[in-house]
């Protein structure tokens, strides 16, 4: 009888032991299929924001070329409507100062006011004289120019023996790469 008793405990022993490393692989089991979901999760989570970062720089980039675009248009803009070299410059204000009727007595040095890019602002003195009818002739000459010709700061001094105005043009230098 104690044999018998003996292998009863036993067998319930058994029995309760199998039935927790049962418990015990089903809960790791359990552990393993969250941890499987939440990695599915997570990798949803993580290719939506490779998403919105790959679409953002896209984006970025667009921006980045379309500024680049305006850039090199405005450039070319310039580059037609800026001089050479300051003698252009001074050669075309000789030739509308004798289309107008007018003569050139003095001509200033130049000064530059700003240089960005490998494109300077100058601007030059100019005493000329005539009539009031032929600077006005002379005005309407410059307004018309296809050459860019600055305003901003032209100041125009009229005296009884003639006119002296400053006229401010952009000078086409190098372009120097920064690397």
């Amino acid at each position: 009888m104690e044999k018998i008793k003996i292998k009863g405990i036993i067998l319930v022993l058994l029995l309760v032991l199998g039935i927790l490393g049962l418990n015990t692989k089903y809960q790791k089991y359990r552990n393993e299929k969250n941890n499987e979901k939440l990695l599915k999760e997570n990798k949803k989570e993580l290719e939506a924001k490779i998403e919105n970062v790959i679409s953002e720089r896209e984006e970025r980039r667009k921006e980045i070329q379309s500024d680049y675009e305006q850039i090199q248009i405005i450039t070319g803009k310039l580059g037609l409507l800026s001089m050479k070299n300051e003698s252009e410059f001074k050669k075309m204000i000789y030739v509308f100062t004798r289309e107008s009727g007018l003569k050139m007595n003095e001509i200033s040095k130049s000064e530059k006011l700003w240089e960005r890019n490998g494109y300077k602002l100058k601007y030059i003195h100019f005493t000329l004289y005539g009539s009031l009818n032929n600077f006005g002739k002379f005005l309407y000459f410059l307004n018309k120019s296809r050459k860019f010709i600055d305003t901003s700061r032209m100041y125009i001094d009229l005296t009884g023996e003639g006119f002296k105005i400053s006229l401010g043009f952009i000078e086409k230098g190098k372009i120097g790469v920064k690397n």
